[in-house]
């Protein structure tokens, strides 16, 4: 079994592959889904990004956040799929450059647990999030779901750190000025979960 460290602050420590998976599996899949990628594809995505870890395994000396390395590494995985998918299909502006299509769903977990009050809100946050463009929610979803550093989401997106202040600042001060009520629903909600 391969060993790597891994600490609470995410950098190298002792542990193994298995936890490593068992520990951002879930984040992962829900990343994957939320740009738009069906399960199979999503998991076969993971799976791949194991796999590269499994071959290269004294690239991980160097790796100091490995959430931020796993999500990257899995976007640009489904970037190289979709890729070479288009070639079978029309094809979008969105398609050829990095941006892939965001969308935020339920899984089937917090369907089950959340309360009828809970779902009418989410509907509501879920109707805010489609006013935006894929990259506002992805990096709406990157940053205060994911809590992934203004830094390692301009890695992730391809896009320079003071892009991505500004485009999280200019994505909030719209978010303000037509939906502030349901911002706060949307604190509360994903505050409890």
């Amino acid at each position: 079994m391969l060993m790597i460290n891994i600490a609470k602050d995410n950098s190298l420590n002792q542990i193994d592959i298995d936890s490593l998976y068992t520990q951002y599996i879930d984040d992962l899949y829900a990343y994957g889904l939320s740009l738009s990628f069906d399960k199979d594809t999503c998991l076969d995505a993971i799976h791949d990004v194991f796999y590269k870890i499994c071959l290269n395994q004294s690239r991980l000396k160097n790796i100091e956040n490995f959430k931020f390395y796993l999500l990257k590494s899995l976007r640009n995985r489904l970037l190289n799929i979709d890729r070479a998918n288009i070639k079978y299909r029309e094809y979008t502006i969105e398609e050829i450059s990095n941006e892939l299509p965001f969308q935020t769903q339920l899984t089937i977990e917090e369907d089950y647990i959340l309360t009828e009050e809970d779902k009418a809100n989410l509907k509501k946050v879920q109707n805010i999030m489609d006013s935006l463009t894929h990259r506002q929610r992805e990096i709406i979803y990157l940053r205060y779901l994911q809590d992934v550093s203004y830094e390692e989401i301009s890695d992730i997106m391809g896009i320079s750190v003071q892009s991505c202040r500004k485009m999280v600042y200019k994505t909030l001060t719209k978010l303000r000025k037509t939906h502030t009520i349901l911002l706060v629903a949307f604190h509360i909600l994903y505050q409890n979960s």
